[in-house]
């Protein structure tokens, strides 16, 4: 008697584990591309978002709009929470880099980015891009280049499990749930677990 194979059921996703290392050059390639502009209350917003990973932490410049040549440093633990899926900021330190005089000093910086909450403003805007991107992979697929053929996965589910941050990349731990399509010349083969 002939044993039956199993076959692929498109419907059940199989479900790929997979480290990513996202390098800071890349991170601040991605920002400048979005063009983010955060409000940090009725009268200044931040433009010009760029990043620094150090081990454990994240430096962040950003233009202060209003104040051109104006600069705002920002210090902070990143918190990666797996169960909510989303980012949180903690530690935060302040700066500014400015030759205005007003913006040096310590009391503009209180009044104005004290009160507005500016650890949570850069919350929201870091999961709101987290959820785009994690929208258009879900959309669009993932291609993979190979050496004879071509392949896509179509992904249906995104879970970051781990995410740690180090000098200059973070390293995620990111379960992916889907179906990978492999053409190898005009042979096409659906691998689904």
């Amino acid at each position: 008697m002939k044993e039956e194979q199993p076959v692929a059921n498109p419907e059940v996703p199989s479900v790929l584990k997979v480290d990513l290392t996202i390098q800071e050059h890349w991170l601040n390639t991605l920002l400048d591309k979005q063009k983010m502009v955060i409000p940090v209350n009725d009268q200044y917003s931040l433009k010009n978002i760029s990043v620094e990973l150090t081990d454990g932490k994240v430096s962040l410049k950003a233009e202060i709009v209003e104040k051109p040549n104006s600069f705002i440093l920002l210090d902070c633990l990143p918190i990666w929470n797996t169960y909510e899926q989303r980012f949180y900021i903690q530690e935060i330190e302040i700066k500014t880099d400015s030759k205005n005089l007003l913006i040096k000093s310590a009391g503009w910086i209180a009044n104005t980015f004290m009160g507005a909450k500016l650890d949570e403003k850069i919350e929201a805007a870091a999961n709101e891009l987290f959820a785009l991107k994690k929208k258009q992979l879900i959309q669009n697929g993932l291609p993979i280049p190979l050496p004879d053929g071509k392949g896509q996965a179509d992904v249906q589910s995104l879970f970051i499990e781990d995410m740690k941050f180090y000098t200059h990349k973070v390293v995620a731990k990111v379960s992916l749930g889907g179906q990978l399509h492999i053409q190898l010349g005009d042979e096409s083969i659906l691998v689904n677990g």
